[in-house]
């Protein structure tokens, strides 16, 4: 799907100002004039940012970036501040929104936020992506190779496992290969490089291990030694 600039505001010149910038960047723009609009119509798979005023009238005392994500947006938001509120700057910050502009902004600035809040929301969207597949390849692994697989994964040598598993080293070559087909990677090397990708901290689910064979059905589910509801 195209990436679009969603914008939500209850002024329809500032909605119309930022179509214009839209244009200006070659990118859809949708504009709404209230959140409800906006969440009545929204699709988690459409990629692209939100653009919305801090202080819309309908949200009262209501923190916006909290609601927003409380209602299932997860869109990188800037919000635009229409007058000087450090406390409500800051708490729309610590609740996770990408970024807070003051008005009057420049528009080359905003534009660069926007085209920031892209590529942020489309490195986030390949993450889950490949957690997904990560899930679904150990979804096929059988319940002595996912535990072959948490030793290899805390370095534990051959011999070790072997004795653990009360099985020949061979066996243990065996499982080896057989995970590593599976997962779609050549070491142990590779196989740890890419779990932990999935467990850094900028990743919006990240991995937790545990020990139990519940399967895994999508990028908000955890890795267990297959991959199970955190």
């Amino acid at each position: 799907m195209e990436p679009t600039l969603i914008v939500v505001d209850d002024r329809l010149r500032a909605r119309q100002t930022l179509a214009k910038l839209a244009s200006s960047l070659d990118v859809r723009c949708k504009g709404f004039a209230s959140v409800k609009e906006f969440l009545a119509v929204y699709e988690p798979a459409q990629p692209g940012c939100l653009v919305a005023r801090l202080h819309l009238p309908e949200m009262g005392r209501l923190e916006p970036q909290a609601y927003l994500a409380a209602a299932g947006n997860t869109l990188p938001v800037i919000f635009v501040s229409v007058r000087m509120d450090v406390p409500g700057e800051a708490q729309a910050m610590g609740d996770g929104a990408f970024a807070v502009i003051q008005e009057p902004y420049r528009a080359h600035e905003l534009a660069h936020l926007i085209l920031q809040a892209f590529c942020a929301d489309r490195e986030l969207r390949e993450r889950e992506a490949r957690l997904t597949d990560l899930c679904q390849r150990i979804n096929t692994l059988t319940t002595r190779e996912r535990r072959v697989m948490e030793l290899i994964l805390t370095d534990t040598p051959n011999r070790v496992i072997a004795l653990n598993l009360k099985v020949s080293r061979r066996t243990v070559d065996r499982i080896r290969a057989a995970i590593y087909q599976k997962l779609g990677v050549m070491s142990a090397i590779g196989m740890a490089q890419r779990v932990a990708a999935m467990q850094a901290p900028e990743a919006r689910h990240p991995l937790a291990f545990h020990t139990d064979d519940k399967p895994v059905e999508g990028p908000h589910w955890g890795l267990r030694s297959a991959c199970a509801a955190s």
